[in-house]
């Protein structure tokens, strides 16, 4: 029993001492989809749907001068 709530309070710290190390962001922006689909003689054209994108990123620094920036994104896509 006294087991968890000390995995708890070590996860706990590990996650704060982590977090104060790696900045995270929020991104966003707007996106135009078009599509052009070309099978055989047949063409096919989308017209732009507009929409949005969303995520956060993050950044972890290797050296001066290289940074490693991974990211989890929404990207609204399709056409009309």
């Amino acid at each position: 029993m006294k087991k968890k709530p000390i995995l708890i309070l070590t996860l706990t710290i590990v996650i704060k001492l982590a977090a104060a190390q790696v900045p995270f962001g929020l991104k966003a922006g707007l996106v135009m989809p078009y599509y052009t689909v070309k099978s055989d003689n047949v063409s096919l054209n989308a017209s732009i749907k507009v929409g949005f994108t969303a995520g956060i990123v993050s950044s972890f620094r290797i050296n001066k001068a290289i940074s490693f920036q991974p990211g989890l994104n929404f990207i609204r896509k399709g056409g009309n």
